[in-house]
């Protein structure tokens, strides 16, 4: 048997670096721990900040998508204002016909004759309803948007608008000429809030050929497999440079009257329909503004 004999102090090295071994490993155990829980901490503090801002962001939204339909809705009773005499002169036309109607009317029944007297009754009867739909019209494009997208026909946008305006275009004399490609086009975006805009772009048409001789506007529709370019052109003065960078800021207007929002909420409701509004310079004399809408195709 065979006995070594070494010196105290080498156990006590040995017990020492198996302590401090052990502590390291500790020491990292405890790291590793301590930032996993904390790591895991901070996600789920993350993810209630991230919960508590997209509530804040879809309330914020929801409180812009509202301003911005009063807006769109002010902008629209405003021009309804502009267009109060021209509703007046189209109201008033039937109405003197359907007085004068009613006062022979009576005549012919107090002197018998009532064959005269039915075809009196019949003329305002018609005009009767042609009123109501002169009412309806407007009634409608006052009323709020739904804010539902869909197809859209290009025709009977153009027509509607046309049509409150009658009564200014045909007072001011102006010649109108409208050219479509395709009487079947259709555009995604919803039918009233697109004819604000067209109303507004032919409101601002008339204000700009009151002093122009043979004044004309020219109504033309593109289209191509994904687009429609609506185009309304006057041969009015035209836009200088500084008035056409400045025309879609809200605000500026040149017609020394009204708030100068009417082309930038028609700009917004064109952009929420995924289109563009812009200003055409290659024509002169005279503005064109350009309303580009994606097309919708019946079958695809």
């Amino acid at each position: 048997r065979l006995i070594a004999l070494a010196p105290l102090t080498q156990a006590y090295w040995a017990v020492l670096y198996s302590v401090l071994a052990a502590t390291a490993i500790y020491f990292l155990l405890y790291l590793i721990t301590f930032y996993w829980r904390r790591t895991l901490d901070a996600r789920a503090q993350l993810a209630a900040v991230n919960e508590v801002l997209e509530q804040r962001v879809e309330q914020r939204t929801a409180e812009l998508k509202e301003t911005q339909s009063e807006l769109i809705q002010a902008g629209k009773l405003a021009l309804l204002g502009e267009m109060s005499a021209s509703i007046n002169h189209e109201l008033n036309q039937p109405l003197t016909a359907m007085r004068t109607y009613a006062e022979t009317l009576l005549l012919m029944i107090n002197k018998g004759r009532y064959d005269m007297a039915e075809q009196n009754g019949r003329e305002i009867l018609n005009l009767n309803v042609m009123m109501a739909k002169i009412v309806g019209q407007y009634k409608l494009f006052a009323r709020k948007s739904a804010g539902k997208v869909g197809p859209v026909s290009v025709q009977a946008v153009i027509q509607a608008s046309v049509t409150m305006l009658e009564a200014g275009i045909q007072k001011q004399k102006i010649a109108i000429d409208i050219a479509q490609s395709d009487l079947t086009l259709e555009v995604l975006a919803e039918s009233v809030p697109l004819e604000q805009v067209l109303v507004n772009l032919l409101t601002n048409a008339l204000h700009a050929l009151h002093n122009t001789e043979n004044p004309h506007i020219h109504l033309k529709t593109e289209a191509d497999e994904h687009r429609v370019n609506i185009a309304l052109h006057d041969n009015g003065p035209g836009l200088t440079a500084e008035t056409a960078r400045k025309i879609f800021e809200p605000f500026f207007t040149t017609k020394g009257k009204g708030l100068g929002l009417g082309l930038t909420i028609s700009r917004r409701i064109v952009e929420s329909f995924g289109g563009t509004l812009t200003i055409d310079t290659r024509y002169r004399p005279g503005a064109t503004f350009v309303i580009t809408l994606p097309r919708f195709i019946r079958g695809q």
